[in-house]
């Protein structure tokens, strides 16, 4: 099936900065966002280069966190989403969180995650082991519909979302 406009939609999906609103008013002081977020999918992403491009631009909106932290001085969290769902295909979403007045649940921490990844998809774990390896710290799960998540964040930009994993293969059973 065509898509009218898609050669428009991929051009503008990597030319937009939708961090910088974001960035300005964490530069300032005076972001109150409780969770707030960018969805980057038009559509139902279902095919590896799909999947590829939207996951370029949020490590893009990514590297715009990343280049700017030493300028905020606020507390903040920045994290990637991507969530296989069956229905809606493959999302993909920035989420950026601060202490805010409405909700006492900053700073987020996730807790049930894994750094063993859930998905046999050879070229998401290829593309996933190289943004590693670029000091990005991905951690994976299953949420209450079983769909395969993924949690992106930058390793000492804003406060840390994961706990740290605990390395087991050292321990004894006592």
């Amino acid at each position: 099936m065509k898509r009218r406009g898609l050669k428009r939609y991929y051009r503008n999906l990597f030319n937009r900065n939708l961090a910088e609103n974001f960035i300005i008013n964490l530069k300032s002081g005076a972001a109150k966002y409780d969770f707030a977020h960018i969805h980057f999918d038009g559509y139902v992403l279902n095919r590896w280069n799909e999947i590829k491009l939207h996951l370029d631009a949020l490590f893009r909106q990514l590297s715009l966190f990343k280049s700017n932290a030493i300028n905020i001085t606020m507390p903040f969290q920045v994290w990637g989403h991507v969530c296989f769902q069956r229905d809606l295909g493959c999302q993909v979403s920035l989420y950026v969180h601060t202490p805010n007045s409405d909700y006492d649940d900053f700073p987020m921490v996730f807790t049930n995650v894994s750094d063993y990844m859930i998905t046999n998809r050879k070229e998401l774990h290829d593309y996933l082991n190289k943004r590693q390896r670029e000091g990005y710290e991905i951690r994976y799960s299953r949420n209450c519909d079983n769909e395969q998540e993924i949690v992106i964040a930058i390793m000492n930009v804003g406060l840390p979302i994961f706990t740290p994993i605990k390395d087991t293969s050292d321990e004894t059973d006592r």
